[in-house]
This record gives structure tokens, C-alpha cells and sequence, in this order.
């Protein structure tokens, strides 16, 4: 579901082009890399892309012969909004060059997507317990604010599970996590049971339910907390 976005060419002066693509690169769903090809003409956006943190990589030939430079960027270590939020900051200080790029202020890698699983797993598991749910690994993740606590992370537990079922077909996935581990503390026997399932439907369910909570949390850490 991630997606590409590639800007061949901008017509216009510099602010224009960047306002096109700013917005492109606010609304374009699951967006994973952007690139931007500029042309010698075009150093105002080069200027104004190199201060919005873009990477410049090796220059190309064009369609007709004319040399462009590439600019990329990773949204996937760093979302738009925080992008944005490290932007405004640099654009605001006394001396911009002194802070670092909105890309490398905010490219932080994220979890390996095995370790980031069995971190859900862990974290829904300790949902009721503060005290282990504040050792989460989750909370050096992009999914709540530096410095947030145990009580942050829950709510955005508790919102994925609300995310999930409002999913077609992913209702009863929902509900499953929601009596597990959000509902009050109980056996999975008694869990089973209030959910209406045979024990080894429901330890299905669960683990899917599981899985499919950790994908939503991810693409919430990759594209940022509100979905599109």
C-alpha cells in the first residue's frame, strides 16, 4: 500500500511549486518516497528544496537532453507532520543553518517490523498494568510523543482497536482485543467465552487480531496518527 510520488517537472516560480508540492506531500495516501526533478533554469526551487531537507542525488539526462537534478526523500523514517513541525521550527530561528534539515532532525529509523509486532503484542498484554506498560518498546517509537507516558501509549492501543473495527469484516477482531486486553483483566478461557467462541477459534482470532492491530499501528508510526 506504500506509494511513490514523482514530480518530473513544475511550472511557475519557486513558492508556487513548493506549495503544489507540499500539498501533494500531505494528501498523497501511504506516501513512502517523493522525488523532485529540477532543471538548471530552476535554482530557486533547487534553494528552496534544499531547504526543506531534501536529498540531492546524482543529476540525469532528461526526455530532451537536458541534465536535472534529483531531489528525494524518505517519508518513511520521517512523517510529514513531524517534517513540518521541524521545518516551521528551523524557518523561525535566528540562524536556520545552525539547526539541522527537517529530514535529518526527524530521520529516526523505525523497529524492524519483527521486533515492532512482538512489541504490540507485549503492550496490549500489559495494557491494564502501567508499570510494565511504561518499559513498552513502543514509547521510543514514532506512535506517541517524546517523553509521553504509559497513559499515551493505552490511548493509541485503544484507538487502533476502535480503528479496527471500523474495518469491514474486522469487527469481531475488534472485539476480541477489546474483552482480552482493554476490558478488564481475565483468563483467555473467560475471554473465549464472553466472545462466544470455541478456546481454539478465539486463540485464532486473538492472534490475527493481534497481527492485524500491529499493521495499523505501523502504518500510524510510518504516515502519522490520522488515517487516509
Amino acid at each position: 500500500s506504500e506509494r511513490l510520488l514523482l514530480a518530473r517537472w513544475s511550472t511557475g516560480g519557486a513558492v508556487a511549486a513548493g506549495y503544489a508540492l507540499t500539498t501533494l506531500w500531505a494528501t498523497t495516501p501511504g506516501l513512502a518516497m517523493s522525488w523532485t526533478y529540477t532543471a538548471p533554469g530552476q535554482r530557486g526551487l533547487s534553494t528552496l528544496l534544499e531547504l526543506y531537507g531534501q536529498q540531492r542525488t546524482t543529476p540525469v539526462d532528461g526526455p530532451d537532453g537536458e541534465r536535472t537534478a534529483p531531489y528525494v526523500q524518505d517519508w518513511r523514517s520521517a512523517t510529514f507532520d513531524r517534517w513540518a513541525a521541524a521545518l516551521r521550527t528551523r524557518l523561525l530561528a535566528d540562524d536556520p543553518a545552525a539547526l539541522p534539515s527537517p529530514a535529518a532532525a526527524t530521520a529516526t529509523p523505525p523497529m524492524p517490523w519483527p521486533e515492532f509486532a512482538e512489541a504490540v503484542k507485549h503492550a496490549y498484554r500489559s495494557a491494564l498494568d502501567p508499570r510494565q506498560l511504561a518499559e513498552s518498546a513502543l514509547l521510543g517509537t514514532r506512535l506517541v510523543a517524546p517523553g509521553a507516558d504509559a497513559a499515551a501509549l493505552r490511548t493509541t492501543l485503544t484507538e487502533t482497536v476502535a480503528q479496527l473495527r471500523t474495518l469491514p469484516g474486522q469487527r469481531q477482531l475488534a472485539d476480541v482485543l477489546e474483552i482480552t486486553y482493554l476490558s478488564g483483566p481475565r483468563s483467555q478461557q473467560a475471554a473465549a467465552s464472553r466472545a462466544a467462541l470455541s478456546f481454539s477459534t478465539y486463540r485464532r482470532r486473538l492472534s490475527a487480531a493481534l497481527t492485524r492491530a500491529a499493521e495499523l499501528l505501523r502504518e500510524r508510526e510510518l504516515y502519522g496518527s490520522v488515517p487516509r
